[in-house]
């Protein structure tokens, strides 16, 4: 064998033994998937509200979290209290990891209310909270009354969307419950229009708006527009301590297991979803990223901007939480149904 031969077989062995030697470089399937894509967050509600100023600013920060660096777009779906783009985002949108759902937490108290709606909390892929969401009962500063305890004896108009949205289900039990004498009026397309509503003197309030707004954009409560009636939540809040909660409104136990099926939302807050059946590893790397997102200094500047502080739940554990919590008896569920219709 000549001496060149000799030298090219060696040198062939030592680059097949360094190739096997030397890891591989693996690529990331994920990453390649979202390289390039779009992923779209459906928001229940319409533009400028509480639930549109969160997802826009998720969609702003959570691109440079996400292994491929996809875009992500806000994408308005108001309708029927949020149950339009609940419906859409669990039977319609895309499954493969582009599709992700903002909209209020009282979804899960409506579709223990009503089984027929298309959707199941439980098999919702939860991909991780921004923080708890106390709402309010709250009146403007000309309404003749000021309290729940006035309420008992005046008629109150109040607005909300839609009969099975939380500011009807509300100011509806309150009224069988506690005798307050509350009139809604429907049609609202979410807290901007029921706010301009107040000002105009089309309503006297709103039977749950939420915190942040009420101390952000117009100043409404520091500047002693409006009154806080209630806390729908399971605490008072620092900040209004005078204003009792529904739970503390309930006159026994059995009310007050009302009061606290409706209220317990506030838990799971503000919160992102996305449709069932989402391939693991994707929800996985959304999961991370949102987490990521709820640490970034710039997105956590942005929403103090916006009234509320991050109190993040990651996602897997939200998904057991929802499920664990929200898992009502037949009967309660049937009680709570009864006093929250419409008559």
């Amino acid at each position: 064998m000549s001496i060149f031969r000799a030298a090219a077989k060696i040198g062939f062995v030592v680059a097949a033994m360094a190739a096997l030697g030397a890891p591989a470089v693996q690529a990331d399937p994920v990453e390649d998937f979202y390289k390039g894509k779009t992923v779209t967050i459906i928001i229940g509600a319409g533009a400028g509200g509480l639930y549109d100023g969160h997802a826009r600013l998720i969609a702003r920060h959570m691109r440079k979290h996400m292994p491929g660096n996809p875009t992500f777009v806000p994408q308005n779906m108001p309708g029927a209290s949020q149950l339009l783009a609940t419906e859409y985002s669990y039977n319609i949108a895309p499954k493969d990891g582009t599709s992700l759902l903002v909209v209020q937490a009282a979804n899960i108290v409506s579709k223990l209310l009503d089984p027929a709606l298309k959707f199941d909390t439980n098999e919702f892929t939860w991909i991780g909270r921004v923080t708890t969401l106390n709402t309010v009962g709250l009146l403007w500063h000309s309404a003749a009354v000021k309290t729940v305890k006035e309420a008992l004896d005046k008629e109150v108009i109040l607005g909300a969307n839609a009969p099975n949205g939380r500011a009807a289900m509300v100011p509806n039990v309150l009224n069988r419950l506690v005798g307050t004498k509350f009139k809604l009026v429907l049609g609202y397309q979410g807290e901007r229009d029921e706010a301009l509503a107040m000002e105009r003197g089309e309503i006297h309030g709103v039977g749950n708006y939420s915190i942040g707004n009420l101390f952000t954009g117009p100043a409404y409560y520091t500047n002693k527009l409006m009154n806080v009636m209630y806390i729908v939540g399971l605490e008072r809040l620092p900040n209004i301590p005078e204003a009792p909660t529904i739970v503390e409104l309930a006159k026994n136990d059995a009310d007050r297991e009302v009061m606290r099926l409706i209220a317990g939302t506030s838990n799971v807050g503000v919160s992102v979803m996305a449709p069932p059946q989402m391939p693991p590893e994707r929800a996985a790397a959304l999961r991370k990223a949102f987490m990521e997102t709820m640490k970034d200094p710039d997105y956590i500047t942005e929403l103090k901007k916006i009234g509320y502080e991050p109190e993040p739940m990651e996602g897997s554990e939200l998904q057991k939480f929802v499920k664990a919590n929200f898992n009502a008896s037949p009967e309660l569920v049937a009680r709570v149904k009864d006093l929250t219709e419409m008559k």
